[in-house]
């Protein structure tokens, strides 16, 4: 039976894959499935299964099927827990290989890993991070999600770690074809970095026009006004428009929104509010 099938596939094998053995973290049971007993088969199923659901209540990552590992290990990801997220996300793709958003949530996972990292430990950690990006969009072009990762990923990292504006460039492009409205707001993304104010909020506006709840055009929209001082009144409409909207779970929160919205009450502010909101 395919391990991604049951809750217990792969919770039975001990580590050297040699004996079968079910042992449980809190009881310190040790059950052996070379036992004699006729009924043996049925007691071993449901102390698997007693096992299993105390080990999947403690959050360990050895029971649940794939989909129910990786939404664990997604929420472990946006309450910060990156550690035990690594862990999840790692199983989730051990039951289930071919699912792009695996590979795209643990590349972001190894992106905040990275952040919060000591210097030493970064550029293994941004390298994995590469890698589920490529790997996800390598499964599925068509992840739009994980193709603004990897833009983004291409925007912030120096070029002997693979990154660099011109690979940023490409993604946005190949974004635009397959979504001309995401695209043009990719594209005022990298306009905004090369200092392009009046071209990336011309861009902005007219993606907000088209759609005016695009959160995350309305929140770099304001976010263009704060650091460039231009069209600040649109920018404080753009803002609040934000905080009539929910984001998604790739979106920046309102806390992020109500810093921008402070700072555009003063220019002075501008470029401390902008250092906090990134």
């Amino acid at each position: 039976m395919n391990s991604a099938a049951t809750p217990l596939g792969g919770f039975c094998r001990n580590v050297t894959g040699r004996v079968w053995t079910i042992r449980g973290r809190r009881s310190g049971m040790s059950v052996n499935h070379e036992a004699k007993s006729p009924f043996a088969g049925m007691k071993r199923f449901w102390l698997a299964f007693i096992v299993a659901g105390a080990a999947w209540a403690a959050g360990d990552p050895v029971a649940g099927s794939a989909g129910e590992i990786f939404r664990q290990g997604k929420s472990a990801v946006l309450r910060g827990d990156y550690v035990a997220a690594t862990a999840w996300l790692e199983r989730a793709i051990a039951l289930a290989p071919r699912e792009s958003d695996y590979h795209h949530w643990l590349g972001n996972n190894f992106a905040w890993l990275a952040a919060t990292a000591p210097l030493v430990d970064k550029p293994a950690l941004v390298r994995k991070c590469l890698a589920e990006y490529e790997r996800a969009l390598a499964l599925d072009p068509a992840n739009l999600p994980a193709r603004f990762s990897l833009m983004n990923f291409y925007r912030r990292v120096p070029r002997w770690l693979g990154g660099g504006p011109e690979r940023a460039g490409e993604q946005a492009e190949e974004i635009h074809r397959r979504d001309p409205l995401q695209g043009a707001y990719a594209r005022a993304v990298l306009l905004g970095d090369e200092k392009k104010y009046a071209e990336a909020l011309a861009t902005l506006a007219e993606v907000v026009r088209q759609h005016p709840a695009y959160y995350a055009a309305n929140l770099a929209f304001g976010r263009m006004a704060l650091e460039s001082g231009q069209q600040r009144e649109a920018g404080v409409a753009a803002l609040r428009r934000c905080l009539e909207l929910a984001p998604s779970e790739n979106d920046e929160g309102h806390a992020v929104v109500a810093r921008c919205l402070a700072g555009l009450s003063t220019s002075a502010a501008a470029p401390e509010i902008l250092a906090r909101s990134r």
